[in-house]
């Protein structure tokens, strides 16, 4: 009788591992897929926010178009990244999509201030939000924990005059 107890605990303890290990394959399985188009959906983020800021600073320096051009320009570049992140909803994080979404606002706007003073802060605030969104990007997507991966593995340490510089200004910004 004892044996066919311990043969019967041995059957189901066998059975919950099995489902156990099932249902982790699993998910490793779909997450694999889900990452991997999460980072291509990031990737084309990023590279269609590079191509719209190009346009956006062409556009806050140009001072012979109308507004009505400017927020054209602007438009045209909003209007592609909106359709990217509203067909990707899925697999992008909400406040990256917002982000993305107002990193360019006020940058058609700029030329309306009469004080180049005024006009260089409205510059400042705009790039200051392009850079912020690419940081989110590059975090969400998974990549810095990937290159904070890599660095752990090749061990290397870059020690130049101009990363110690990045270092220090990236340190004194935090």
């Amino acid at each position: 009788m004892e044996s066919a107890l311990i043969a019967l605990a041995g059957v189901l303890i066998g059975i919950l591992c099995n489902e156990h290990f099932r249902r982790r394959n699993r998910i490793e399985f779909y997450s694999q897929k889900i990452f991997d188009k999460r980072l291509s959906v990031y990737e084309n983020l990023f590279v269609m926010l590079q191509n719209g800021y190009e346009i956006v600073c062409e556009v806050m320096e140009d001072e012979d178009s109308t507004e009505d051009e400017r927020k054209d320009a602007i438009r045209a570049v909003m209007a592609p990244l909106a359709e990217l992140l509203d067909t990707n909803a899925f697999y992008l994080d909400e406040y990256v999509t917002v982000h993305a979404l107002v990193a360019f606002v006020g940058a058609s706007e700029v030329m309306n201030h009469s004080e180049e003073l005024e006009r260089e802060a409205a510059r400042s605030g705009v790039r200051e939000s392009y850079r912020e969104v690419k940081e989110l990007i590059i975090s969400e997507s998974g990549a810095t924990e990937v290159f904070k991966h890599f660095k752990a593995i090749s061990k290397s340490k870059p020690d130049t005059a101009i990363t110690r510089r990045m270092k220090e200004l990236k340190k004194n910004r935090v």
